[in-house]
């Protein structure tokens, strides 16, 4: 996994909240005491109350220009760790990374996620059905964690994070105030793709890329494959260079640099090709 930065931009902090109790969470009064200060950075409040209402307040991000944001979600996960309860009904992970995706397309993927979630260990591992990155950083628990306990936490994550846009202090500082224990877990842009990259690597080792490459003939030309094509799709290298093709046309995508040429330099170290 890459290292978190010890710099970034955040000019924007959003804050969807959707709990039973009207009581603000003590991680998001540090942050409304931390932003008093800070005349160029805007902060929005929303208590979320349903589905709708959350992907609204999204949009509303995207629509905005210049802006480099910071999304803290409180709210409970569902019961399988797939999703956010709300307070009139729930979204899926895979409902909201299409309107993420859009939005940090827009933020030039530098988009800050937050997941305060007391269930939603999950959704750090989907993130597949989207061409573009939904985030640049997400944040959430890697296990279930008492609600309590996870808001103590990120106040103290905020109370490093605000006055120095230190991720990585900021993060090093949460077991402290646990036991010693971690109990959040990132994934950013960059981790996420080499994730996909190794997804790609076991479908070669367990040979089931040359079937999707018979299967995709079959689809192109309207007839199966010749022999020749399948004695080449049984080669290793050949699916290997095949797929660090396609990885190479999906980074420009993934991080953007077929929008923003910039991107290219702060993704430049990124390998594609599958050894």
């Amino acid at each position: 996994m890459t290292s978190l930065p010890s710099t970034t931009k955040i000019n924007g902090y959003f804050i969807f909240e959707s709990l039973e109790d009207d009581r603000t969470t003590i991680a998001i009064g540090k942050v409304i005491d931390g932003l008093r200060d800070k005349d160029l950075t805007q902060f929005y409040y929303v208590k979320i109350i349903n589905k709708e209402h959350l992907i609204n307040g999204i949009r509303k991000i995207k629509d905005a220009d210049n802006l480099f944001p910071l999304i803290h979600i409180a709210a409970h996960g569902n019961e399988d760790g797939t999703g956010i309860k709300l307070l009139e009904d729930e979204i899926l992970w895979s409902e909201l990374t299409k309107e993420l995706s859009e939005m940090n397309t827009r933020a030039k993927n530098t988009t800050i996620l937050i997941m305060a979630l007391c269930k939603g260990a999950l959704i750090r591992t989907e993130f597949f059905n989207t061409i573009r990155s939904p985030y640049f950083l997400m944040i959430g628990p890697r296990y279930d964690i008492n609600w309590n306990k996870l808001d103590r936490c990120l106040f103290e994550f905020y109370k490093i994070l605000i006055p120095t846009y230190d991720l990585g202090k900021a993060f090093e500082e949460i077991p402290k105030h646990n036991g010693g224990f971690q109990p959040f877990d990132y994934l950013n842009s960059v981790g996420a793709y080499q994730k996909l990259i190794s997804k790609f690597k076991e479908k070669i080792n367990e040979g089931q890329f040359k079937h999707e490459l018979l299967n995709r003939y079959k689809d192109l030309e309207g007839k199966k494959a010749d022999s020749e094509f399948k004695r080449k799709v049984e080669e290793i290298e050949y699916q290997k260079e095949i797929i660090s093709k396609s990885l190479e046309i999906m980074k420009n995508h993934w991080f953007m640099i077929d929008l923003y040429p910039e991107n290219a330099e702060r993704f430049k170290n990124l390998e594609t090709k599958i050894e």
